[in-house]
């Protein structure tokens, strides 16, 4: 038989290997917490994903799209055109264009 006269100096004592253990348990702890709660949240972005894509699929197959607004006819832009033009000749002084025909009043 083979006995050691003393034990190595590169052992840790057994309160040691505890608080170790003890340690890593609780860190093991947690990350199965946050595994579980990373869990949950993928399947609660998959299912948003798959409701969105349900919802995507519903409204391409009603066939219920939005016309286009129409395009203005050249006469109603010819219209705007022409107002535009006028707002832009009033006279700087007067202040704005609905204030037109207030500097022909006499003063008091």
């Amino acid at each position: 038989m083979f006995f050691f006269s003393q034990a190595p100096k590169t052992l840790l004592s057994l309160g040691a290997i505890l608080n170790d253990y003890i340690s890593l348990k609780e860190q093991k702890v947690i990350l199965d917490q946050e595994r579980v709660r990373l869990e949950q949240e993928k399947f609660r972005v998959q299912n948003l994903l798959h409701g969105m894509q349900q919802v995507m699929n519903a409204y391409n197959a009603s066939g219920n799209v939005a016309p286009a607004p129409p395009a203005a006819t050249p006469m109603i832009q010819a219209s705007v055109t022409r107002s535009a033009v006028m707002d832009s000749r009033a006279d700087p002084f007067r202040g704005s264009p609905s204030a037109a025909g207030e500097h022909d009043k006499p003063f008091a």
